[in-house]
Formats: C-alpha cells, structure tokens, sequence
C-alpha cells in the first residue's frame, strides 16, 4: 500500500513538474500572430501592439502575419488547423462570431475548435445621421422613419455580417422598421456616401467616426455600449434612449487553436491583460473610445458562447440564409 502511494505521489509530481516546466520554457521560438485583416486597420494595429509587448517580455519575436480574405474566415482556417502549442495565435473581431451564420457549410464553431485567451476591449458602435436629417434622438429618428417608409438607408463599412449590419438589423427588429441597409467593404467608402447625403445614417466604428462628430459632419444620437464615453459624454447609450437590450459591439481579442495548455494560455492572458490595462494603453484606449476589459480565458469564452446565437438569431430574423449574400 504504501509503495503504491508513494508511486502515485511521484507521479503526481512528475505531471505538475511537467506543466511547471512547459509555462517556463514558452516560448522557445518565435511565436506567429494571425491577423484576419489587411495591415493598418484598428484589429491590425493593435495586434501590432500586442505582439511588441510579448516579444520584450518573452525575448522572442512575434511575427505578424496578415492574412485578409472573406470576412477573417480564410485566417480562422489556417489557425484552427495549427498546433495547439502557442505558437499561432489569431486576433479576432465581432465578425468571428457571424460565419456559422453567413457562410454556407462553414466547417468551424469558434465557440468548440478555439481556445479564448483574452478579450482585450470592446468598441461601441455609434448612431450617427447626416446633419440634414432634422432629427435630435432616437425616438425622433424612430418616428421620421415611420412617417417616411423605405426613405432612410443605413450603410455599414464591413458588409453583411458586420457589427454596424448586424446594429441595423437589430434597429429594424427593435422598433418594426424597415431601414434599407446599404453594405460597404470599407469605412472610406461608405463615410463618402454618408458625409455627402447619399445614405441617412449608419451605426459606425467610434474609432473612425469619431472625428467626423467633431467636425460636425455627422450628427450623433446614440451609442450601443454599456455606459457613456468619457468622448462623448452627451450621447446617451441605446439603453438610455429608450432600445431595450440593444448592445453590440465590435471587440479586439486573442484567440488559439483548440485545447491549448493551459498553462501557456494563462501566462498569454496575464502579459496581455496586464499591457491592456497599463496606465499608457488604458489611456490611448479609453481616448479612442473603448471600453477597456482584459478578462479572464473563462469570461472571453462565455462571452462568446453568448454572442454566437444572439447573432445567428439577429440575422436569422433579418431573413438572411448563410450564402445569400
């Protein structure tokens, strides 16, 4: 008896010895970074920034590697199908959570072949109108748009599927309206239509619609997070304007392949979420209008696990079939 408890003791042992000794000697080459999206955009930059963090603190590089196409689905392939070692990860957006919903056989579920390694913060979208439209809220907005059937559009700058898509849909389901959605494949695009007339509205990035606020080239009526912004202290939230339960947000967040070790997924974690909430970045986060989370591997996971049907539903009542677009 007691030399089998002495054999399962050191067992034991060796298993924990085993897990302490992979944490400490990851990473033992250069780590790669997936990003769906071409360079210089907000989820690029700041993988970009990320990955500066980790290879001062890790003393190994950490290669960004771009790889844009069909909404983020091609880089979410080439990360699902890399070893779960910690040596690829991806950096990811709301849009991750909208391809079982858009995409005809897509062969992935973000919430069963990825592990959650952070969400780093969230992005509330803005509900701006062209200064000509002779509206000061929401409900005012609400009830133009019934007095005028099919006279207003929104535009997005990402496409069907995208978080300012998915905002306007959620917009028509909330108040039985029918808003034209105008899709984009790019903010540039669609801000030339907007600042010219060409579309009413639209539920825009904070970060890029932000300056056209300030210019009073757009005119903002609400946004969709969970509290104001210290930007734009006057804009109520969609909650406080009178839109029950209406919270969509665009996200930077780190995921990996599925069944990573968990203790390279806790040391990713707490280097990341410690940069994130670093005074500095704080600062430049808060400032471009974010809402600062750099949670827990468990919290990522369950907000995910959340927003996957809460989407599909969105977009199932919008009456878009995955392949349709």
């Amino acid at each position: 008896m007691f030399a089998a408890s002495r054999k399962i003791a050191l067992s034991l042992m060796l298993l924990f010895s085993a897990g302490g000794t992979l944490a400490q000697e990851y990473p033992a080459r250069p780590v790669r970074l997936i990003v769906p999206f071409p360079p210089g955009g907000a989820v690029d930059i700041m993988a970009r920034l990320i990955g500066q963090h980790l290879s001062e603190r890790f003393k190994q590089q950490v290669v960004i590697d771009n790889r844009p196409g069909a909404t983020g689905a091609i880089a979410m392939g080439i990360a699902a199908a890399a070893p779960a070692d910690g040596y690829s990860l991806i950096a990811v957006s709301q849009a991750f959570w909208t391809h079982q919903s858009i995409f005809r056989d897509f062969k992935y579920d973000v919430r069963k072949d990825f592990t959650p390694i952070v969400l780093n913060a969230t992005f509330p979208l803005v509900l701006v109108v062209h200064p000509s439209i002779p509206t000061r809220s929401v409900q005012e907005l609400i009830e133009l748009a019934k007095s005028k059937p099919a006279a207003l559009s929104y535009g997005d700058n990402g496409g069907i599927g995208s978080s300012g898509h998915i905002a306007g849909e959620l917009f028509n389901q909330r108040t039985g309206l029918r808003i034209t959605h105008v899709p984009y494949k790019g903010g540039g695009p669609m801000y030339v239509d907007l600042i010219a007339g060409q579309i009413q509205m639209s539920f825009a990035h904070i970060t890029s619609v932000l300056p056209f606020i300030k210019a009073a080239r757009v005119r903002a009526l609400a946004e969709t997070g969970t509290e104001r912004l210290p930007v734009l202290p006057e804009v109520p939230t969609t909650n406080e304007a009178g839109l029950r339960d209406f919270t969509v947000v665009e996200l930077s967040g780190l995921l990996g392949p599925a069944h990573m070790p968990p203790a390279i997924v806790n040391d990713l974690n707490s280097e990341i979420a410690s940069f994130v909430k670093s005074p500095a970045m704080r600062e430049r986060l808060v400032g471009e209008g974010a809402q600062v989370i750099a949670g827990t591997p468990e919290a990522f996971s369950a907000f995910i696990k959340l927003q996957v049907p809460k989407i599909a539903e969105i977009l199932n009542r919008a009456g878009l079939k995955p392949g349709d677009f």
